[in-house]
Parts: C-alpha cells; sequence; structure tokens
C-alpha cells in the first residue's frame, strides 16, 4: 500500500489516481530529469543571468573610474591652487623689494590674469565632471532598463512555462481519465 502525497490516504500500489482527491499521483513524484534536459531547458535563463553579472562588473568598475577622475581632478586642483599662492606670494615679494609703480602694476596685472585662467581652468573641471555624471547616470538608466526588460522576458518565460505544463497535465489526466473509462466499460 501506498500513499497519497496530497491527502495521505492508502491507496493501493498500482493506483494512478487518488480516489479520495482525485490527484494524479505520477505528478507528485519527483519528475525524473537528466542534466541534459535540465540544462536544455534553463541555458535561456544562464545566459541571462551571465549578461547581468557582466553588466553588473562593467557598472562596478565605471564607478570606480569615475571616483578616480574625481579623486585625481581634486589633487590636480589643489596642486594649482598651491602654485597659484606661491606665485602670489613671489609677487609680493618683489613688490616689497621693487617699489616701481610699473611693476607693480605689472605684477597685478599678472595676478589678475593668473586668476582669471584658474577661474576658467575650474570651471572647465566642473563642467567635465558634470558631463561625467550625466553619462553615468545615463548608463545607470540603461542598464536598469535593460534589467527591466530581462526580468519581464523572464516572468513571460515562467508564465509560458506553466501554461505548457498545466496544457501536459490537462492531456495526462484526459488521457487517466479515458483509460480508467475504458477499464470500467470493460468489466
Amino acid at each position: 500500500m501506498k500513499r497519497c502525497p496530497y491527502c495521505a490516504k492508502q491507496l493501493r500500489d498500482d493506483a494512478l489516481q487518488c480516489s479520495f482527491c482525485n490527484k494524479l499521483l505520477d505528478q507528485a513524484s519527483e519528475p525524473q530529469h537528466n542534466l541534459g534536459e535540465i540544462w536544455k531547458k534553463n541555458r535561456e535563463i544562464i545566459a541571462i543571468l551571465v549578461i547581468i553579472v557582466v553588466c553588473g562588473i562593467a557598472f562596478i568598475n565605471s564607478n570606480n573610474k569615475h571616483d578616480k577622475k574625481v579623486v585625481s581632478n581634486r589633487s590636480a586642483n589643489a596642486e594649482k591652487e598651491n602654485t597659484a599662492k606661491q606665485s602670489s606670494e613671489q609677487n609680493k615679494e618683489d613688490l616689497d623689494n621693487y617699489g616701481n609703480q610699473a611693476r607693480v602694476n605689472e605684477i597685478r596685472q599678472q595676478e589678475a590674469e593668473n586668476i582669471i585662467i584658474q577661474r576658467r581652468e575650474e570651471q572647465q573641471q566642473r563642467e567635465q565632471q558634470r558631463i561625467e555624471i550625466a553619462q553615468h547616470q545615463e548608463q545607470q538608466r540603461e542598464q536598469q532598463q535593460v534589467e527591466r526588460e530581462l526580468q519581464q522576458y523572464e516572468r513571460e518565460k515562467q508564465q509560458d512555462e506553466m501554461k505548457q505544463k498545466q496544457d501536459e497535465i490537462r492531456q495526462q489526466q484526459k488521457e487517466i481519465n479515458s483509460s480508467v473509462y475504458r477499464r470500467g466499460r470493460r468489466r
């Protein structure tokens, strides 16, 4: 005697369907798949997972590159500021040493030009950072869109597989019911 896995009632060993809950007993047992069948059925899912992993690695690498550029730009700005301060201090020393008004005006003009050049460079760097941030955000949006599409594809595929399994189960039930009906008519 064996038990129904759904209602736990005792049944004959040769029973194909539970006489209490009317569920097929073959469906309750674990399906016998070989590794080749499992690989064939899950090949697309594995490919999708590989794509997602590759996109994630690319995303992490792009974040690291962006962070390195920001740190590099900050250190370059600090160096330029130090150079500008040293130049300014040198110019002030020159003013003290040379009291010449023409020289004083020339030094002031040079300092003003240095400040203008420094501000332009800083503005260009900020603009470059904005562009990089915008590109990075666009990449993130594109990656999120790809992930949403992949998820939608997986959901649709799972739904199709479920429908196919349900159709197979219905067909098996019809075959079992017809064979049970034929056996009953023979008796």
